[in-house]
């Protein structure tokens, strides 16, 4: 995660600055960012603000996160929030 993820999206991320995009990744549990420590690496990886978080509420009931997480993974990602589901 840590070495393949700024090679793969890097290239992707800088195409869709170019382009005045924004990417958005969900918090699916079925994908390859499968927790809070998954979108950290991310972030901290690929530091451009075009790259960002679509947050699904729903989707920490399938992570097993709970309420006090629930809160902590709000603040920790708020930062990088493009879009969100309603709850």
């Amino acid at each position: 995660m840590r070495e393949d993820f700024p090679v793969v999206f890097g290239p992707i991320v800088d195409k869709a600055r170019e382009h005045g995009l924004k990417i958005a990744l969900e918090n699916w549990y079925a994908t390859n960012l499968q927790g809070l420590d998954h979108f950290k690496i991310a972030f901290e990886k690929i530091p451009d603000r075009t790259l960002g978080l679509n947050f699904d509420p729903s989707h920490l009931f399938n992570l097993n996160i709970n309420s006090s997480l629930h809160l902590l993974l709000t603040l920790l990602i708020c930062c990088r929030l493009l879009s969100s589901h309603l709850f």
